[in-house]
């Protein structure tokens, strides 16, 4: 158990989880960019409303989702000793599983800060909404 903890914080197992975040998210901005419709118009509406096609719809409620770790499988492939450390995956499929593992973990954690803390790829952090403290001076 304590070397699956080590490996799972080792730099090159954060540097793999970040480096999937950002190909995914430029895989969707590519993609959105290219074909407008498959955006969702809203986020609080009904699903007729929400997605301006059924593709829209699918592409958000299921590849989005499935991005990641196929991202992390196929960055797998590759034979990349940082991202493994010394003694981790030596095989491709043992790679590759890695790989579908921190892509879903990576996944996991952007969404939870992202709804936790509302923190944005595109925008960075959102502004607050609580009032100041009542003690402290604005300038």
């Amino acid at each position: 158990m304590d070397e699956a903890f080590t490996q799972l914080i080792h730099t090159g197992t954060i540097v793999f989880g970040v480096s999937i975040i950002m190909v995914t998210f430029f895989i969707r901005k590519l993609v959105e960019t290219a074909v407008p419709s498959v955006q969702k118009k809203a986020d609080e509406n009904a699903p007729a409303i929400t997605y301006e096609t059924t593709f829209s719809r699918y592409w958000n409620q299921v590849i989005l989702y499935a991005l990641p770790p196929v991202v992390g499988a196929l960055i797998g492939i590759l034979d990349v000793p940082f991202l493994y450390g010394e003694d981790g995956a030596k095989t491709m499929l043992g790679r590759v599983f890695t790989g579908v593992f921190v892509g879903g973990v990576s996944a996991f954690v952007y969404k939870s800060a992202k709804k936790r803390w509302g923190i944005n790829l595109e925008t960075g952090l959102r502004q607050s909404t609580k009032p100041p403290p009542a003690n402290e001076v604005q300038p």
